[in-house]
């Protein structure tokens, strides 16, 4: 499953790559990582890894959702951080809500 997830994620890097190369070079640095920014963020959005949550209700600042590529590479994450932290450095896993009051 994780070499399968490298290839998707290999795959969309070299769409990535596709894309940039026909972006105008320019000379302000800020100028050029938001478009940067901004193509990542429209390539991921596009193939589903990230979606604005309540996108169709006019959507909610900062919440996302994960489509199926999003939740893989989520996942994959996931398990080898708890590979690592908790079963070889013996730590414990505790679960809290992800949103807190103001």
């Amino acid at each position: 499953a994780m070499l399968k997830t490298i290839r998707a994620i290999n795959k969309h890097c070299l769409q990535y790559k596709r894309f940039s190369s026909k972006m105008e070079p320019s000379t302000n640095l800020a100028q050029s990582l938001k478009k940067d920014k901004d193509l990542v963020a429209n390539l991921l959005k596009s193939r589903m890894f990230v979606i604005p949550s309540f996108e169709i209700y006019g959507g909610v600042g900062g919440l996302y959702d994960f489509g199926p590529a999003g939740c893989a590479v989520k996942n994959n994450v996931e398990q080898l951080w708890r590979s690592h932290f908790i079963l070889e450095e013996n730590m414990l896993e505790v679960n809290t809500s992800c949103l807190t009051p103001e």
